[in-house]
């Protein structure tokens, strides 16, 4: 038996190791592996889904975690990683390595939908300023200036 399993996802070939799948044995993936679904160990698993999006699945398998860029949909991975029975925390999928990109300008095709983020980001951020208390001190050794952010309880 091989130490990787072949995936053809959507046209998009993937090798998968079968540590990585032994350790999520409740998985489609897992059992479309196994011996009793998959007799020749050589020939590829095909399976009619987004192939690109496939690596995120790959990496919250990996992981425990994902940073979708902004041309991924959260919501399109979480249905399929309900597809393949991949069990998840929703809170640790997020698009924050994408805003990062963004304002580095690495990735600008997907101006319009990081526009919609950021606003909604700085939106947020403007309702707690109010209760933002601010406090700027030197420090013991004068030359470095100390800044402390709280917010006051209401």
């Amino acid at each position: 038996m091989n130490d990787t399993v072949k995936y053809n996802i959507g046209g998009t070939h993937y090798e998968v190791s079968r540590s990585l799948l032994e350790t999520h044995s409740d998985t489609m993936l897992a059992r479309s592996a196994s011996d009793l679904w998959h007799e020749d160990s050589d020939s590829e698993i095909f399976i009619d889904r987004d192939g690109n999006r496939f690596r995120y699945v790959l990496d919250y398998m990996r992981d425990g975690r994902v940073d979708l860029p902004v041309t991924e949909s959260k919501e399109a991975l979480i249905v399929d990683l309900r597809y393949y029975n991949v069990q998840f925390v929703e809170c640790m999928i997020s698009n924050t390595a994408a805003l990062t990109k963004l304002k580095k300008g690495q990735d600008r095709s997907a101006m319009n939908n990081a526009d919609d983020v950021v606003e909604k980001v700085t939106n947020s951020i403007i309702g707690l300023l109010p209760r933002l208390i601010v406090n700027t001190s030197n420090h013991r050794d004068r030359d470095k200036m100390i800044t402390t952010f709280k917010f006051r309880e209401e």
